[in-house]
């Protein structure tokens, strides 16, 4: 049985705001969405994932470099660590991309300033994050 191709009338097109956070056009029951649903009844439709930071690892000659891109939240530190840990030897992490973090992630950064792993390309706001909780520690 063949497929009758005057169904398509555009392509596939997902609206993306956060990393991996993406919905199809006329989400949650509109008439948008049920003709999806009709058009594309075999396919495979993942489901929606909020996920709000990217962690890159670049193998360098200098050493290593995490790219951190999105926001760092606590609940993704655990991950960091983890990739700082095994990333052995030097260790820089590349802030250029972070757009919000929350104080345990600052915590966390300094904790990794005053143990050799370089900030680079840190945000302003982060770095004057650091120094007033380095000052109320003290």
């Amino acid at each position: 049985m063949m497929k009758d191709s005057s169904k398509r009338t555009r392509p596939l097109m997902y609206h993306c705001r956060e990393f991996g956070n993406c919905r199809k056009p006329g989400d949650a029951g509109s008439r948008q969405a049920a003709s999806f649903r009709q058009s594309f009844s075999g396919a495979f439709v993942a489901p929606l994932v909020r996920v709000t930071v990217k962690i890159e690892i670049m193998l360098g000659a200098e050493g290593n470099i995490i790219k951190v891109i999105g926001r760092l939240r606590a609940e993704y530190l655990p991950e960091l660590k983890g990739r700082i840990e095994t990333s052995g030897g030097r260790t820089a992490l590349d802030m250029d991309e972070v757009t919000l973090v929350d104080v345990e992630s600052v915590r966390f950064l300094s904790i990794c300033e005053t143990q050799g792993v370089e900030l680079r390309r840190c945000p302003a706001y982060i770095r004057e994050w650091i120094a007033r909780e380095r000052e109320q520690k003290c």
